[in-house]
């Protein structure tokens, strides 16, 4: 177990063991003891998983990946790419609060290439601007439109509502 996941770790954490060579099929395990303290030389963390195998299925010494469900201590909100903005005052996204453009600074914690986590910066549920445009400047005034359109084709999907803003 990484360091960046020890944190959140502790017995009876539930685990899913998949072997390459039993592809499609997952064994459900608990973690039943742990090290408690990570290695000097690799910052990880030994663990001992109990992985139910009640038709003999799984050998000893088989290679296998573990999926650990380790909870987020302190979980961050996600935004797509296109409302940030890096100009001189640094990385920023635009948010529309009381009809008006307000930008507020962000870092990133994660970037996963069409979205990054943030680990400060907004709380969730703001409106964001995407795509802002160059000359928008802070204060600027603004009113949506409300706009319906298809996440995906499927026909089950819900259908995502977004605004769209116009600027005066």
């Amino acid at each position: 177990m990484p360091q960046s996941a020890a944190i959140g770790l502790h017995n009876g954490l539930d685990a899913e063991v998949h072997v390459p060579e039993l592809a499609g099929r997952a064994f459900g395990g608990k973690i039943a003891r742990n090290s408690v303290s990570l290695t000097q030389s690799a910052r990880t963390m030994l663990v001992e998983v109990d992985v139910v195998n009640t038709d003999g299925t799984l050998r000893s010494g088989l290679y296998a990946d573990v999926i650990f469900h380790v909870p987020r201590q302190q979980p961050g909100v996600v935004i797509p790419d296109e409302p940030m903005v890096f100009d001189e005052t640094g990385l920023h996204v635009l948010v529309v609060q009381d009809g008006r453009v307000h930008a507020k600074p962000i870092n990133i914690d994660r970037d996963f290439g069409t979205t990054a986590e943030l680990r400060e910066g907004l709380s969730g549920g703001e409106e964001l601007v995407v795509n802002p445009p160059a000359d928008l400047d802070e204060g600027a005034r603004s009113r949506w439109m409300r706009q319906e359109r298809r996440v995906d084709e499927a026909p089950l999907l819900p259908k995502e509502v977004s605004k769209t803003f116009f600027f005066e």
